[in-house]
């Protein structure tokens, strides 16, 4: 537990771990689970709500703010690839000086 406080906490980079991103990506699995399985209208037979909101399920709303999924995993795999791509060769790229 102490290194995930640590790795939460250690402010030296400015920028994403591969911890971050695995669970920006975990993340977005449970949301496309979500999404898949809640976001119908049409839900005789299928499940029994329990709250409803506006006449519809308040699952059907978490569902629809659960769209995210894909975008989570297109900002996660840019993202990797642009640290990459920064760091060919062992050697930090800086884009402003051109090198």
């Amino acid at each position: 537990m102490e290194f995930l406080w640590n790795n939460l906490t250690d402010k030296t980079d400015s920028g994403l771990t591969r911890y971050d991103t695995k669970m920006l990506q975990g993340l977005s699995v449970l949301a496309m689970v979500v999404l898949h399985l809640f976001d119908r209208v049409d839900f005789q037979g299928l499940y029994t709500p329990l709250l409803y909101l506006a006449g519809k399920p308040v699952i059907f709303y978490f569902a629809q703010l659960s769209d995210f999924c894909v975008m989570g995993f297109a900002f996660c795999s840019g993202y990797g690839l642009y640290k990459k791509y920064m760091c060919v060769g062992g050697k930090q790229k800086n884009i402003i000086m051109g090198d």
